[in-house]
């Protein structure tokens, strides 16, 4: 892909970003997120620690927001988890509980898939029903499901480069670096593959992966660079200290919304790239399409690809 073409995708996704107002959306994500994230992380849990055990899993998560959110944000998560691990004093309010648990971590997917939705111009029939409900808050609920997977697979991954790196150190020396470099590639491809998931099953459209790649590749990426450059702006920017008591709550929220802003961006661009490629766009069984008369970006002709400066006369 050559500079025009590359300014004129670019160009396009910010005309969609601001179009479908991805602020809001990430706003309402990160809202509904400051109910969901201790369902979602307990579902997590309870999957990754079938092989690791729920405290390590637990542990293993809180050092991650630490180095992402700050020991406040952090501490604040830790104690959510808590709360939602604790015991029940019977067997209804355990049950309760456990609909409480699941009702939540598959709502802030349903809400993510929302969001997706409105990027792709699309929105359920109406008239589905009770069963239609369920079926989305299944999809949902596979999804909190498929994070679990990933992050066991991801601290197997890194068990395993830990042990292979004190090895290696032992007997060769200097090795640290070429396992640094493939514990990264492995985590980009892990996290590549996982957002890829995100944009290909969530939306109620039919999609390639061969169009969601490249999309799911970038907002990985993006989330790459945003996590550290949100780590750095939450730790000088004393957000905590500037809401008091509920700094720690403001931290999460603050991370939430970028976050979320970054996953949405990189759908735009998946939705922008697909239809530049002249790929039809269809919506599944259960939705249909609501696209603005004016219509989102024109598939841009094979012959107009290959000539970037075609491309700019159109524009």
């Amino acid at each position: 892909m050559r500079c025009g073409s590359v300014r004129s995708l670019l160009k396009q996704t910010y005309e969609e970003w601001s179009h479908d107002q991805i602020p809001r959306l990430a706003a309402a994500l990160a809202y509904y997120t400051a109910f969901s994230i201790a369902p979602v992380l307990v579902v997590v849990i309870a999957v990754a620690g079938l092989a690791f055990g729920a405290a390590k899993v637990q542990t293993a998560i809180i050092d991650q927001l630490r180095g992402l959110l700050g020991e406040q944000g952090a501490s604040l998560v830790g104690t959510m988890i808590a709360s939602a691990l604790r015991p029940r004093d019977s067997r209804l309010a355990m049950l309760l509980g456990l609909g409480a648990v699941l009702l939540g971590a598959s709502g802030l997917f349903a809400q993510l898939q929302d969001a997706l939705n409105t990027v792709w111009e699309v929105k359920p029939r109406p008239g589905r029903g009770v069963w239609g409900m369920l079926k989305d808050r299944g999809v949902s609920f596979a999804m909190v499901l498929a994070v679990g997977f990933f992050l066991l697979v991801t601290l197997v991954v890194s068990a395993a480069l830990a042990g292979l790196r004190g090895f290696v150190d032992a007997r060769l020396g200097g090795a640290a670096f070429v396992l640094t470099t493939l514990g990264l590639v492995a985590d980009f491809a892990l996290t590549t593959l996982l957002i890829g998931l995100l944009l290909k099953y969530l939306p109620d459209v039919r999609l390639r992966w061969r169009h969601v790649l490249p999309g799911a590749a970038v907002t990985s990426l993006l989330f790459a660079v945003g996590k550290l450059a949100i780590g750095a702006y939450l730790g000088r920017a004393a957000v905590g200290s500037a809401f008091g008591a509920a700094g720690s709550l403001a931290i999460v929220l603050l991370w939430v919304y970028y976050s979320a802003q970054i996953l949405l961006l990189g759908a735009e661009l998946t939705q922008v790239w697909t239809r530049r490629q002249g790929a039809s766009i269809e919506a599944k069984p259960n939705a249909e399409s609501h696209r603005r008369p004016e219509g989102k970006c024109a598939p841009v002709p094979a012959a107009a690809r290959a000539e970037p400066a075609l491309v700019a006369e159109s524009r």
